[in-house]
């Protein structure tokens, strides 16, 4: 069988979740397969082939078209053309039998061929102010319902996404499945080999001895002023010593901007984005990690916290709970004083801590890459 991966998300070089689930599947799906063949195809007016993966396999071929993305986008969205199958075969002289897309994108396929997609969230239907505008005008060129409904299997990242497609779109619940990501950090043991120690860490983002993490995008549906406030009142009521470390960056382009509290304050550090080889240390050095979110698809933070033997805080919303299970402590995002008491509990029990770091450490096996690129493989190949 002849596979299209289309690889147009990789081709900005971010580093987020989207990126991250797209070079871990690829990965795990090739070190498993050797009968099928596999076309990464990818379109920008721009040489971009530094942030495309170099795979070695001999079942894999590349190929690029340079089209201005602007031009396209609009032909393929409203136009429906080119059919990417026939348009791709056409110059390469293969047939394409099915096309994974592994972030909604405007992308046409004829009747001999399958589409198969996976959506992350629905967060820009759910949540569209916590946009900029140039994301929100992005997603009605992308029209993602239509796009929805075009695929013949819809990959849904959690339970909760996948209630959203159904409901939000009117998706028929046979043709959503439900694959989890899985974590992708550099664990402890191989920390010595790369350099990275928690000592070197600790100095290079200027940590505190005790400290809450949070580690996200800095963007409105994190709820950055939400637990800055919690934070705030939990100092002032109890005697804890911990600072607020608050990791990552804001992405203006993308998001709307966060009305951050004063960056001065001696009990709040904000390192700026984490180096991913750094992230894993940044966890295993919390006391507890606090991810208040609004709104997850999957929530990948959490599942990496847990695997770093981290306590986790989170919002009992969307998919979270569904995520850490009975490993975390659910708060309501939406109220500052259950924010602050999920905190406190945690904090000052020192038991509670321990049973949820054994939780956590069980949670995380139903999570890895490999049966994410099995069940994958599987729906792609037998839809």
């Amino acid at each position: 069988m002849n596979i299209l991966i289309d690889l147009r998300p990789l081709m900005a070089g971010n580093t987020s979740g989207v990126e991250v689930y797209i070079k871990n599947l690829i990965s795990e799906i090739l070190k498993n397969d050797s009968q099928n063949q596999y076309i990464f195809w990818w379109n920008s007016h721009h040489d971009v082939l530094h942030n495309i993966p170099n795979y070695k396999n001999k079942n894999v071929a590349y190929f690029a078209t340079k089209i201005p993305n602007k031009i396209l986008n609009l032909s393929l969205s409203f136009l429906g053309f080119p059919k990417i199958d026939k348009w791709i075969s056409k110059k390469i002289g293969m047939k394409i039998d099915r096309v994974f897309v592994p972030d909604p994108r405007p992308t046409p396929v004829s009747k001999n061929c399958k589409k198969i997609m996976t959506i992350h969230d629905l967060s820009f239907e759910s949540s569209k102010n916590t946009f900029s505008w140039k994301t929100r005008l992005w997603h009605k060129i992308l029209q993602p319902k239509k796009e929805a409904h075009s695929a013949a299997k819809i990959i849904a990242v959690s339970k909760a996404t996948k209630q959203d497609l159904i409901e939000t779109y009117k998706i028929n619940s046979e043709k959503i499945s439900v694959i989890y990501e899985a974590s992708n950090l550099l664990l402890i043991a191989e920390m010595p080999k790369s350099g990275v120690s928690t000592m070197s860490i600790r100095k290079k983002y200027d940590l505190p001895q005790k400290f809450i993490l949070t580690l996200s995008t800095i963007e409105p549906r994190k709820n950055i002023e939400g637990l800055l406030n919690a934070f705030h009142k939990l100092k002032q009521e109890t005697g804890l010593p911990h600072k607020l470390v608050i990791a990552g960056k804001q992405n203006e382009q993308i998001f709307a901007k966060v009305k951050m509290l004063n960056k001065n304050e001696k009990d709040i550090i904000f390192t700026g984005f984490i180096d991913k080889e750094d992230k894993a240390c940044l966890y295993a050095l919390a006391d507890v990690f606090v991810y208040p979110s609004f709104f997850e698809g999957f929530g990948l933070p959490l599942v990496e916290a847990m695997q770093m033997n981290c306590p986790v805080i989170t919002s009992n919303l969307s998919s979270m709970p569904e995520i850490v299970r009975e490993a975390g402590q659910l708060v309501n995002p939406h109220e500052i004083d259950s924010i602050k008491k999920g905190m406190q509990i945690v904090l000052e029990d020192e038991n509670l801590q321990k049973q949820m770091k054994e939780k956590g450490l069980e949670r995380v096996q139903d999570f890895s890459w490999e049966k994410c690129a099995r069940e994958t493989l599987n729906l792609i190949t037998n839809c």
